[in-house]
């Protein structure tokens, strides 16, 4: 499994509200899990889990062109990947499952 997180900060609630709407109504369905973590008024953590980086490379393809527009309203963003390991989760759900149910 692999992670690729963006922090972005906003120049304001309201710039970080309308993109997450926008978001939310654009957004691609090759990912296995994907969340939003509020950090403060103007800043959020989304993190995305795809089944390998292949799959994670070929999503980043496809919002780039998001996230480049989102830098040109002014937003700062940092980028973050990765393998994901020593996954847990309630109910013994391991890794391996998750990963074999969505391929």
């Amino acid at each position: 499994m692999y992670m690729r997180g963006v922090r972005t900060t906003f120049t304001n609630d309201m710039m970080k509200n309308s993109v997450l709407a926008f978001m939310e109504q654009h957004t691609p369905g090759d990912r296995m899990i994907s969340f939003v973590v509020h950090i403060s008024e103007n800043q959020i953590l989304r993190v995305v889990l795809y089944a390998n980086k292949q799959e994670s490379d070929q999503g980043l393809a496809k919002v780039k062109p998001f996230l480049d527009k989102i830098k040109q309203m002014g937003a700062k963003q940092e980028m973050f990947e990765g393998e994901v390991t020593n996954y847990s989760m309630a109910g013994g759900l391991t890794l391996d499952q998750l990963i074999k149910h969505i391929s």
